[in-house]
């Protein structure tokens, strides 16, 4: 049986506060204590693994960044699909390169799309359907960098 509790992760008086692991707990991601990269922007470093330990995703040039949610009151990195094996978070490399990533964790693989303009924001619920990110069907899946 998993220790869910293990999975916590708690920053700044509740600003950042999740569970990282997946809906079908099989994997989850660790995250670096937050940064005020530019003007109350908080990235991170981040990697995604499996229970075991096993590093699935981790890219060191780049930064998680927060995702558009629903809930301000708090800050969120990464939704899950509801089925638990793909990832869908937000990375930057500086200010103006921002990148909209998913992950399918079972395969290894991930799409990665440069964000554009507002018409690339994406708001997710906590979990979400992989066909609502049409956005990703253009690109191709490549190995995980790790």
């Amino acid at each position: 049986m998993i220790d869910e509790k293990k999975y916590n992760f708690c920053w700044g008086e509740g600003l950042v506060n999740f569970n990282s692991l997946s809906p079908n707990k099989k994997y989850f991601y660790q995250i670096q204590e937050p940064f005020d990269y530019y003007w109350g922007l908080f990235i991170a470093k981040i990697s995604f693994l499996d229970v075991n330990k096993n590093i699935i995703y981790y890219n060191s040039r780049y930064c998680a960044s927060p995702l558009n949610t629903s809930n301000d009151k708090t800050s969120k990195y990464v939704n899950y699909s509801k089925c638990g094996e793909f990832a869908y978070f937000e990375e930057r490399k500086d200010l103006k390169n921002l990148y909209l990533v998913l992950i399918n964790l079972k395969d290894k693989k991930f799409k990665k799309v440069k964000w554009k303009s507002d018409r690339h924001t994406i708001t997710l619920n906590d979990e979400f359907i992989i066909d609502d990110l049409k956005i990703f069907d253009s690109s191709d899946w490549n190995d995980t960098p790790k």
